[in-house]
């Protein structure tokens, strides 16, 4: 994020002109970057990298932001008479009349030192001067370009732009000077950096889950979920009473006993209670780990009808509350663990995987992320990229204000859903818009008819011109289309991907209608891999076909048995993959294949040699690497991850298909790189 400062033409000039304005620019910055405990303490290029991704200790207004409110002080007597405005990655447009001038000044240092300078003449007939400087901490401005525009009509259109290297922990200025009294001269600017790249080669063995609540008690109002994701295990995951969660799904909550017996939960089935605890987080990175998405998450109708049954006073179910809540708890987290760190981009996450820690990307998923009551859009985004947030969806449960959702209506959520949609959306009279349509082969079904929505592009630009990633997982295939074609035609395929899906073609048609537009079509699967990104499969309890175009229902569903044909499937399709669990996301998880149906088991489980409608478990103890806590309980919590890739492995699944799982991390790196 940078700052532009716009100074009168009596303070436009060259590089001796800004010596003040630089030398007062990096002492604030400095000073305020200090005050919140952000500086690297090994400085080099990426000193203030922290800067740009934390909300210290006990002060919670960033860098940025008290440059910019000392800069409005300086407008009142000082050489910042115009005040502040942006100069990053998006456009600024202007006109220069006559002789006047105009500075750009970033308030914010540069990192790996590459920087490129657009300019773009939009209009007008007048001479410009053009003069770029940069400033390191200490140090006089040094000029590192200048160069006329020349006069006249014929150069309109045309790009001035300039790259330079080796700026590390500078902070360039860019001075527009007009040459003519009676002419114009309009143009846009925009300023880029590129980030400091780490060489550490590909990641061999490490895999990724690319989508876990990790402090979803915090969504919600703090209505839904029960126990916490840090904290001794006593206390946060103590025995639950009950107090929360949403009427009619008790059958899907195991309340009660917690630490220590863990008799009730966590429980592969829950949808309440936290599966996620810092003690898990560990043991799935000892055991292979290198990359998890913490996915920020709420719901307002969620949380309004939990409260209605659980009251908490004072307690906000805005989305973003809650968002911004989860986040600054990723932070916190990040802080107190030192084998755990938030990654800023791709280069950084090889750093934090080399140095053998996690690398956690945040997400963010609600249905009303960025509302147009709390501010200017772009601002918004921006106050969640300086937390860390890389990566987000455009829509949830409900058709968001950039796209159209994808309804999954069935049982308890389907009330809810249409529920929640009729009252954010009552123009469409009681429930999703639908249209009648056949798609990629399958039989003429409903599929909701919003695409992208007017703020959609606005967003999508935004997200692109920060290098973040796109998560279409919940968008209506309408929708989806419409984003590839956008990302295609105007952004040279930027990579989209998936979270947290599965492969339409292989769920049994009843399992179809009941996941509705939930699950990657033929379509989606092609945009994924023409745009280079990737698809968590989730590890759910739902039927899957042994292979596509068959009616064979894969042995024991909601288990390893059936899992493996979705690792398989990918394989024979040539599309990347991972894991994305949806742990804690109210959603049920992969149960166990040796454990009959009711004791902990998903069910309807159907295992080799038993009989139509036993409920013969898989016979002998668990193989090696399968621990006795993965074979009774399923995927409980995110500690057993591990577990589940080496069942995968015991059970015969194609050695490339599993070998993909195990290389995900690399994958999904691979996919950011590219953006």
């Amino acid at each position: 994020m940078w700052l532009v400062c716009v100074a009168s033409s009596a303070e436009a000039g060259k590089c001796r002109d800004v010596e003040k304005m630089m030398r007062d620019t990096w002492d604030e910055y400095d000073r305020q970057a200090r005050d919140a405990g952000c500086v690297h303490p090994a400085g080099g290029p990426f000193k203030y990298m922290a800067c740009a991704a934390t909300y210290p200790k006990k002060w919670v207004v960033r860098p940025f932001d008290k440059v910019k409110g000392w800069w409005n002080g300086m407008a009142r007597g000082g050489w910042a008479t115009l005040g502040p405005r942006m100069f990053g990655p998006d456009w600024d447009e202007g006109k220069l009349v006559g002789t006047s001038g105009r500075t750009f000044l970033g308030a914010a240092p540069t990192n790996s030192g590459k920087v490129t300078v657009h300019l773009k003449k939009t209009d007008g007939r007048a001479e410009t001067e053009v003069t770029i400087c940069a400033t390191r901490k200490g140090a006089a401005p040094r000029e590192v370009a200048n160069f006329r525009i020349e006069n006249g009509k014929d150069n309109v259109g045309k790009d001035f732009s300039r790259a330079f290297s080796g700026l590390e922990d500078s902070i360039v200025t860019v001075n527009l000077d007009a040459k003519s009294v009676s002419d114009t001269f309009s143009y846009k600017v925009k300023l880029e950096t590129e980030p400091l790249r780490w060489d550490f080669g590909t990641i061999q063995d490490g895999f990724a889950d690319l989508h876990a609540h990790q402090a979803s008690e915090l969504g919600f109002g703090g209505a839904v979920y029960r126990g916490s994701h840090t904290g001794p295990a006593a206390t946060a995951l103590r025995p639950c009473d009950g107090k929360h969660g949403l009427p009619g799904a008790n059958k899907s909550y195991f309340h009660g006993n917690g630490f220590p017996t863990h008799s009730d939960w966590p429980n592969h089935m829950d949808i309440g209670h936290q599966q996620i605890h810092e003690s898990w987080i560990k043991k799935a990175h000892d055991g292979g780990l290198k990359l998890i998405v913490v996915s920020a998450v709420s719901s307002e109708p969620g949380c309004e009808l939990a409260k209605i049954f659980h009251p908490r006073p004072g307690v906000s179910c805005r989305d973003m509350p809650n968002l911004h809540a989860q986040v600054d708890a990723f932070i916190a987290f990040d802080r107190a663990h030192d084998w755990y760190e938030i990654a800023l981009d791709p280069w950084h996450a090889r750093k934090i995987i080399n140095e053998g820690k996690l690398a956690a990307v945040i997400s963010l998923e609600a249905s009303r992320v960025f509302p147009t009551d709390e501010g200017d859009l772009v601002d918004q985004l921006d106050k969640m990229y300086v937390k860390g947030v890389r990566t987000l969806g455009l829509a949830h449960e409900f058709d968001s204000r950039f796209a159209g959702a994808a309804p999954h209506e069935v049982g308890l959520r389907k009330f809810v859903m249409s529920a929640g949609q009729t009252v954010k959306h009552p123009e469409l009279l009681g429930g999703f818009k639908y249209e009648t349509l056949s798609r990629d082969g399958e039989p003429p079904g409903k599929w909701n008819a919003i695409g992208m929505k007017p703020d959609r592009y606005r967003l999508v630009d935004a997200m692109i011109a920060r290098h973040m990633l796109i998560d279409f997982t919940h968008m209506s295939t309408k929708a989806s289309e419409e984003l590839f074609s956008h990302v295609s035609r105007k952004h040279r395929f930027y990579p989209l991907h998936q979270s947290h899906s599965r492969f339409r073609a292989l769920l049994p048609p009843e399992v179809r209608i009941e996941q509705a537009e939930l699950g990657t079509t033929e379509g989606q699967l092609t945009m994924v891999k023409r745009t280079g990104g990737v698809i968590g499969l989730r590890p759910g309890l739902q039927p899957i076909l042994a292979r596509e175009g068959t009616s064979l229902t894969a042995e024991c569903h909601g288990t390893t048995r059936s899992f493996r044909y979705l690792l398989e499937f990918a394989q024979r399709r040539g599309v990347k993959i991972a894991l994305g669990t949806d742990l804690s996301g109210s959603i049920e998880m992969m149960g166990t294949r040796f454990r009959p149906t009711g004791v902990s088991g998903p069910a309807g489980v159907m295992c080799p040699g038993s009989k139509a409608g036993s409920r013969t478990p898989d016979p002998g103890p668990p193989p090696q690497g399968v621990s006795r806590e993965f074979a009774n309980h399923g995927l409980r919590h995110i500690g057993l991850l591990p577990d589940v890739i080496a069942d995968l492995g015991a059970i015969g699944t194609d050695p490339p298909a599993l070998a993909q799982l195990n290389h995900s991390a690399e994958a999904f790196l691979d996919m950011w790189e590219r953006a």
